[in-house]
């Protein structure tokens, strides 16, 4: 026989307990236990809290001996409950927290004093962290009950209310502080006291943000951004791989962005009575909650995630050290025995010794033993056999076809090979040719720091990046010795650093993204040092951001 679900059982013993009389309510004992089972499967949520005000006159729900029949019950499945004074402070959102998934809080009841509390809680951080059911008394409206209390977009509210003759779920949140309240049909409880939730997944229930208006703050910095500039002094986003993304956010979400754009620079802004870059500002005033966003490329540092939050991984970037090839990597003749190593060449010539030596030996043993009088005597000896074999290799005829099956053979073995031989060294020569590795003068960064004749820069912006810390290998020593005795190493553009390369003794720190976008503007070839270091790029957001959770869906 079937064991009977306990968390049913459970779930109606929790229920029977909650209200005085659930005809108060509209909603039969089965219809709130269904909703509350439906939610905890809809969820997976491992336990449920119920929340209660002190000043009700609901003595059940304190009842001891239904507290212990309670947890008896829900001992034996896999939810936990527990039932929690609102009043007192047992119900702090820091302490509900659940082992599987987020907790289902049940708020048993519509008085002023929960509204209250649901008012307070609401404005914390951890409130998004929970599922949360208030049970809505008949002749309470949504809106009414609502109108002071500020559900964000990333919190999932669910009220249980009788509009007419059936039970409804309705999700209750507001876009932004002061928006219009919105309302979702999440379910419905069946005639067989079953919860029907909808099909429509939570990112696309929050796909519409009413137009809302997002403040952000953001910098010309490509490829990441691109910016232009109006004749009122006003600046567009064109492009970017960051800016056309920000722009798709904008129309997937139904929501617009009011920019506040920064000029690039050094030491161009304040912040808390220091000077330093644009990128430092974006995290002070995002910190600081001046603005939503900051749509730009920075990289996540853990110490910046304790003020701000990222969103997700967006691009990581390759920076590398570009250099002015040596001067003997120009066309030479050595790109010609280039495709095939030493070590092949020998081998090729080895396989023409074995090819001439079996013919000259097939040649020999047949003569001897077999069909003397096929073959002319001394035709093919060693010396004449490797002429024979090296014609071959050169796509040349022959003057005599050996009339022995044998020789014949080792005739046809040699043309194969020569064939494949021949067009692979083609293929691999037209391509050496077309792409060739360019070879810097120095092949690491160690041998660049010895070398004194050779100076090292990078872009104004990156500086914040070497002195912040030392996962990218230019130590204080480097720094210090190659970027700072020359103010000249220190470039406002790619093109600018790139150029510097082919006109002086220069090594220029960058990303891959910018040689490729400005590599056909200068006028030499480049070469890369045996070096790489990974930026994680990402935009942040304030911290604890309600639209983070879409941004990063999307």
């Amino acid at each position: 026989m079937k064991r009977p679900q306990w968390n049913m059982v459970l779930f109606v013993l929790g229920m029977a307990a909650l209200c005085r009389s659930q005809t108060d309510k509209g909603l039969t004992l089965l219809e709130t236990t269904a909703v509350i089972i439906g939610l905890q499967q809809y969820f997976r949520s491992g336990c449920v809290f119920f929340l209660y005000s002190n000043v009700r006159t609901d003595y059940e729900l304190r009842d001891e001996l239904m507290l212990v029949r309670l947890r008896k019950r829900l001992s034996q499945g896999t939810v936990t409950s527990a039932a929690l004074d609102i009043d007192t402070g047992q119900a702090f959102l820091k302490h509900l927290l659940c082992p599987k998934n987020r907790p289902i809080n049940v708020l048993a009841s519509d008085d002023q004093n929960a509204m209250l509390s649901l008012k307070k809680m609401a404005r914390e951080a951890e409130f998004s962290r929970s599922v949360w059911l208030l049970l809505l008394n008949v002749g309470t409206n949504i809106d009414t009950f609502f109108a002071d209390i500020d559900v964000l977009v990333n919190s999932e509210v669910f009220v249980t209310h009788r509009p007419k003759d059936y039970v409804q779920l309705t999700e209750v949140y507001r876009v932004r502080n002061g928006y219009p309240l919105q309302k979702y049909e999440f379910g419905t409880v069946s005639a067989r006291y079953v919860l029907k939730t909808t099909n429509v997944d939570y990112y696309e229930r929050r796909s519409n943000l009413q137009g809302l208006i997002m403040e952000a703050l953001t910098i010309h910095d490509l490829p990441y951004v691109s910016l232009s500039s109006n004749p009122d002094g006003s600046h567009n986003m064109t492009g970017g791989f960051f800016g056309l993304v920000w722009k798709d956010f904008e129309e997937k979400l139904n929501f617009k962005t009011n920019f506040t754009y920064l000029e690039p620079g050094l030491n161009k802004y304040e912040v808390d009575g220091r000077k330093t870059d644009p990128y430092n500002k974006m995290v002070a005033d995002v910190r600081r909650r001046k603005y939503d966003i900051a749509v730009a490329a920075l990289h996540t540092v853990s110490e910046r995630a304790k003020i701000v939050d990222y969103t997700y991984l967006m691009h990581r970037s390759k920076f590398v050290i570009v250099m002015k090839p040596a001067a003997n990597e120009d066309m030479a003749w050595n790109h010609f025995f280039g495709p095939f190593h030493p070590s092949l060449w020998f081998g090729l010539i080895a396989c023409i010794l074995v090819i001439a030596g079996c013919l000259s030996l097939f040649h020999y043993v047949g003569q001897r033993l077999a069909y003397p009088e096929y073959e002319t005597p001394k035709q093919y000896t060693f010396l004449v056999s490797i002429f024979y074999v090296f014609s071959m290799f050169c796509q040349q005829g022959h003057d005599v076809t050996p009339k022995s099956c044998a020789c014949r053979l080792v005739y046809w073995l040699g043309y194969v090979t020569a064939v494949v031989v021949l067009a692979a060294y083609s293929a691999t020569l037209i391509s050496f040719l077309t792409i060739q590795n360019k070879e810097p003068p120095v092949k690491t960064l160690e041998a660049l720091a010895k070398d004194r004749s050779y100076e090292l820069g990078m872009m104004e912006k990156y500086l914040r990046i070497i002195r912040g810390n030392s996962e990218h290998g230019i130590t204080k020593e480097i720094y210090e010795s190659k970027i700072v005795p020359d103010p000249k190493n220190i470039v406002n553009t790619s093109l600018e650093g790139l150029q510097r390369v082919c006109n002086a003794k220069y090594a220029f720190w960058t990303s891959v993204e910018a040689v490729k976008e400005v590599g056909d503007s200068i006028d030499c070839n480049i070469a890369f040092l045996t070096y790489s270091h990974i930026l994680n790029l990402a935009m942040i957001v304030t911290y604890n951001n309600p639209y983070r959770r879409l941004i990063n869906h999307q």
